[in-house]
């Protein structure tokens, strides 16, 4: 990857992980989660960048423990003519 490529890649996982940290509740966790990607993709597409952003997982799978603390895991993928990247974003939740 090219000094952008590596900047863009670093950007987004950290954004990603600042606005779903935001997030109170396991409503707001996905919904957060949801509209950041959806937000970096019409930004990027624009520039002929592909990009996947999506929640594998969460402790909200767990019903009978709604907003325990655990792991979130995200899909992160980014591509374009020149590059391609693809990583699994783990961070602690809530915090």
């Amino acid at each position: 990857m090219l000094f952008p490529e590596v900047m863009l890649v670093k950007n987004i996982r950290e954004k990603a992980i600042e606005v779903s940290k935001l997030a109170k509740n396991c409503e707001d966790l996905k919904y957060f989660s949801e509209e950041f990607a959806n937000d970096i993709k019409m930004i990027l597409k624009n520039k002929g960048i592909y990009v996947n952003l999506k929640v594998l997982r969460t402790p909200c799978e767990l019903p009978q423990y709604p907003n325990v603390p655990g792991s979130v895991e995200m899909l992160l993928e980014i591509g374009s003519e020149n590059f391609y990247y693809k990583e699994i974003i783990t961070f602690g939740w809530p915090s």
